[in-house]
């Protein structure tokens, strides 16, 4: 005999209340602190997605176009006293070369303003080389600079748990915000 607590055949089922504006049954939640959070998050990303767009993109791709330039044409003078230095982004995507290295010109399918970071380094065999990089990050109310630096390694020293270990050194050439670099 199946276990219960007896039959109930003789109640009836309650219906549910036709849905109206007047008999809504909708309970009020009180207001839940996660729930407030995740709506200050929404609303902080939302403005800094909205800042972000409002930052002109031609303006990075002219800096860059000009850079990359300024950076081709430091490459060719080491290049002709037998220096020989590597550019990243590498110059076969955004130039098309006539007569390599001297008569170029920029590839219109390259998006300009999509590069992050530029640098030139130097490809000596040894370990002591130096580099000009260039880069873009945002600040702590997320606007857009563009930094500049010269990285160098002042040698080697040896450590006694971890081994030869190269000591860097690097100077800031350029720091500015997007909008007031020149």
């Amino acid at each position: 005999m199946p276990r219960g607590r007896g039959k109930k055949e003789d109640q009836p089922v309650p219906l549910p209340p036709d849905e109206d504006e007047e008999t809504s049954t909708a309970v009020a939640l009180p207001e839940d602190d996660f729930l407030a959070s995740l709506r200050e998050e929404l609303t902080h990303t939302q403005q800094a997605t909205v800042a972000r767009a409002e930052e002109d993109p031609s303006r990075r791709a002219s800096l860059n176009r000009r850079l990359l330039q300024d950076l081709w044409e430091v490459h060719n003078i080491f290049e002709d006293i037998s220096v020989h230095l590597t550019l990243e982004p590498s110059q076969t995507l955004f130039a098309t070369f006539t007569e390599f290295p001297l008569k170029w010109a920029f590839k219109e399918t390259f998006d300009f303003g999509a590069v992050q970071v530029m640098e030139l380094k130097d490809r000596a065999p040894s370990w002591l080389g130096s580099a000009l990089k260039t880069w873009y990050y945002p600040d702590a109310k997320g606007r857009s600079h563009l930094r500049m630096i010269f990285e160098w390694c002042e040698g080697e020293t040896y450590h006694k748990y971890s081994g030869w270990m190269r000591v860097i050194r690097q100077a800031v050439l350029y720091d500015e915000p997007l909008e007031e670099a020149s």
